[in-house]
């Protein structure tokens, strides 16, 4: 049984983490990301999707390896020795409860870490990334404490990295201050700076997540109203901090997959004031709703339920695969594959959903999340009880 088991460990986390590898691929070998980032970005990735493929594995394993003893006849013999199966079955279910032990320690324990580190990652990557844009590929940068502005150029010089046809479009450090133009205080006009240049080069500072920005021989048109304002330059230099998704308000806020099993305790009691979830994209939308009180974020509870559910399912799919083994006789991998991959998507659906109907309030998601797991356990504890007196 260990070595279906270790093709599972194989083909299982590949593929939960096969879209990505082909998107670093192309990162890497078309947009020269850094390959040691990559690396590092996918191997967090990956243990982070253990705790999913993990029982997958042990149900494809228990699975192939008893249904092939069963096709050989091996469990006949034992029956007609008088051996009891239960005996036989008892500790490859313990070494299930063990795996499914190891599991959630590991969510507890090191989980959150490498999802935190493997959001890291991703804004270095995407950081890394801005030097290397394709032309006319426009990037978002904080230009004014939270005011979103937008940069893109048209060529770039492959050998010097000089790039040309360069475009900063930025609101303006008056809109919506009528005191500063000497208007009344419920003016309210609209503002912007447009800056263009024929070359200049893109800076990064890796420890600041900061872009500098260096333009040669250009123009600045500042608009405010119906007047139009236009500088010549020879030279200009800003330095603006970069927008990330996960930024967007002004400061970093863990996702439920990235925090310890205390934070997420403490934010299920004292859900945080203010939070602003992730779809509010512009910086304006989440800007006007920062003093805005909304209902507690079940997410966070949600998270614990599954850190503890989908490990125990090691165990559950332990219990259940062996009577299924004895009844099917699994001669091969396909086969196996198959009856795996339909409990699989049955008990994984069941989770999602489950996950979907807690975030609602539904009392039904944690049954949905754990339910499956003493279903599946009993189920299989019974045929494997029945099966053994045959």
């Amino acid at each position: 049984m260990a070595g279906p088991f270790l093709l599972g460990m194989v083909v299982f986390p590949f593929v939960c983490v096969v879209q990505l590898v082909f998107r670093l691929a192309d990162l890497v070998l078309n947009r020269g990301a850094p390959p040691l980032l990559a690396l590092d970005m996918l191997f967090c990735t990956a243990v982070g999707e253990a705790y999913i493929s993990v029982p997958m594995a042990v149900l494809f394993g228990v699975l192939l390896g008893v249904g092939r003893l069963e096709a050989d006849r091996e469990f006949l013999a034992m029956r007609l020795c008088g051996v009891n199966l239960v005996g036989v079955f008892a500790p490859l279910v313990g070494v299930a409860a063990a795996i499914s032990g190891l599991l959630i320690w590991g969510n507890v324990a090191f989980l959150p870490t490498m999802n935190l580190r493997a959001t890291d990652l991703t804004m270095q990557m995407q950081f890394a990334m801005l030097t290397r844009l394709a032309p006319y590929e426009a990037f978002e940068i904080d230009a004014q404490k939270g005011s979103g502005g937008r940069m893109f150029f048209g060529e770039c010089d492959p050998h010097t990295g000089e790039m040309r046809r360069i475009t900063m479009e930025m609101p303006s450090p008056l809109k919506g201050s009528p005191a500063a133009r000497g208007g009344d205080a419920g003016e309210t006009t609209e503002a912007g700076v447009l800056i263009v240049a024929p070359r200049g080069r893109v800076m990064t500072d890796d420890e600041t997540f900061e872009l500098t920005v260096r333009l040669a021989d250009g123009a600045l048109y500042q608009s405010e109203g119906e007047r139009c304002t236009t500088v010549r330059f020879g030279e200009m230099e800003r330095t603006l901090p970069v927008l990330f998704p996960r930024t967007m308000t002004g400061r970093f806020k863990k996702a439920p997959q990235e925090m310890t099993l205390g934070e997420l305790r403490e934010e299920v009691r004292n859900p945080s004031a203010g939070f602003v979830p992730g779809r509010w994209s512009t910086v304006q939308e989440a800007r006007a709703r920062e003093g805005t009180q909304i209902r507690a974020d079940r997410r966070f509870a949600m998270e614990m339920y599954t850190r503890f559910g989908i490990p125990s399912a090691c165990l559950a799919f332990a219990l259940l695969g062996v009577p299924l083994g004895l009844r099917l006789r699994f001669t091969s991998r396909a086969p196996a594959l198959v009856a795996a991959l339909l409990v699989i998507f049955g008990y994984y659906g069941a989770v999602n959903c489950g996950l979907w109907l807690g975030r609602t309030g539904s009392v039904a998601g944690p049954l949905l999340i754990l339910g499956p797991n003493v279903v599946l356990g009993v189920l299989g504890g019974v045929m494997l009880v029945r099966g053994a007196r045959r």
